[in-house]
């Protein structure tokens, strides 16, 4: 996980499972539950209170994971946890995507061709693994030629990334730690090829596709830090904008919201009357494959929460639209909201999430929606990797 510092979360999760996450749990004895959504749907999985970075993260890149759900009425408490979880979800996706670009390249490769020519028991293909024990046994067994086929790999990034006049000193070392990790999340059976095949057929044209999948992704690693960022500024304007109804039911309109919020007796006593008013954030994963490429990492990102005084806000915004369900940009969220600070920061945010993955070939999009049927005012963010 590049630029994440966190390795233990304390963020009570609901874990949605697709079926292949189904299916470990059940082999592995592990009780499921079934869970109502905050979109109102039901779904299989399980609940964690204490988890790691890493298990979180090899969850989604074995594709075990189709969801996750929080719910809790104070985030901003435990903003360098949510940011760092943000981050989390995020950087599991590039690196299950850097690795499917891998493996794609490497089924198409002269040495895969020969292997299965030579190993028809044991083909290597997209939808096909090979026995695990064999595999690591010859990677094990082979530490100088992995140590050179890593140095190879790195030695033109390395040079690339301590080149760059435009990073800091800290930037490169976190540039360099994330090539590192990207080399380190791959698919053993990549390893396997190449080892069997050291200096033979297209070894080399492999070793530069893997130069050039990390380098892409260097360019992308901003990306995570800024959506977490923007993300985060989301709950804090959701939570605030609730903190400020209850507020105002308590003490009156007279009074400077913003001032009693930064007033932190007040504030802990607005989140013990609001301790049982959640706020729902879910992210939805999903991918969308061809037999001809890795395809797209899609990543969504919601934000549920029931608010009144925003709907009124909408029903002047959309009066010409369709009244049952109401869109709009977030950046129409930002700019016409009334509640007050933070909507440059989050303007600064989006307009740089627009432009900057649009240099990296990503898409991001966003709106705002009301249901009417719930009360909820629902905020969407997407990611297309």
């Amino acid at each position: 996980m590049a630029g994440n510092r966190k390795t233990t979360f304390q963020l009570p999760i609901k874990l949605i499972l697709t079926e292949e996450g189904e299916n470990f749990f059940l082999k592995n004895n592990k009780k499921m539950s079934r869970f109502k959504m905050a979109d109102g749907s039901t779904a299989y999985g399980i609940s964690m209170d204490e988890y790691t970075a890493p298990t979180i993260q090899k969850l989604l890149q074995m594709d075990y994971i189709a969801g996750i759900e929080m719910a809790s009425a104070n985030y901003i408490d435990s903003r360098a946890e949510i940011l760092d979880f943000s981050k989390l979800v995020m950087y599991s996706r590039f690196y299950k995507k850097f690795n499917e670009s891998i493996y794609v390249e490497l089924c198409k490769s002269e040495m895969v061709r020969t292997w299965n020519r030579a190993n028809p028991a044991s083909i290597i293909a997209e939808d096909r693994q090979l026995n695990e024990e064999a595999v690591k046994k010859i990677i094990n067994g082979s530490p100088e030629n992995m140590k050179t086929i890593k140095a190879i790999i790195m030695s033109p990034l390395k040079q690339m990334i301590n080149n760059d006049a435009g990073l800091l000193p800290g930037e490169k070392n976190v540039q360099l730690l994330f090539s590192e990790k990207l080399l380190s999340s791959l698919n053993p059976i990549v390893w396997f090829v190449l080892l069997q095949f050291y200096e033979q057929k297209d070894y080399f044209k492999i070793i530069h596709y893997i130069c050039e999948a990390i380098s892409s992704f260097l360019k992308k690693n901003s990306i995570p830090e800024y959506f977490a960022l923007m993300f985060m500024e989301l709950l804090a304007l959701t939570e605030n904008t609730k903190l400020k109804t209850y507020a105002q039911k308590e003490l009156g309109k007279s009074y400077n919201m913003d001032q009693i919020l930064a007033d932190d007796s007040i504030r802990k006593m607005l989140l013990v009357k609001t301790k049982n008013d959640f706020m729902y954030v879910s992210w939805k994963i999903k991918s969308f494959h061809t037999n001809q490429t890795s395809g797209v990492e899609q990543m969504e990102v919601t934000i549920y929460n029931r608010d009144s005084k925003y709907r009124a806000l909408k029903e002047k915004i959309d009066v010409k639209k369709d009244l049952n369900l109401k869109e709009k940009s977030l950046t129409e969220f930002y700019t016409q909201s009334q509640d007050g600070p933070g909507n440059e920061l989050g303007l600064f945010y989006i307009s740089y999430l627009d432009e900057a993955c649009r240099k990296v070939d990503m898409r991001f999009e966003s709106n705002v929606s009301f249901i009417g049927h719930d009360d909820l005012t629902v905020i969407t963010l997407r990611m297309y990797i």
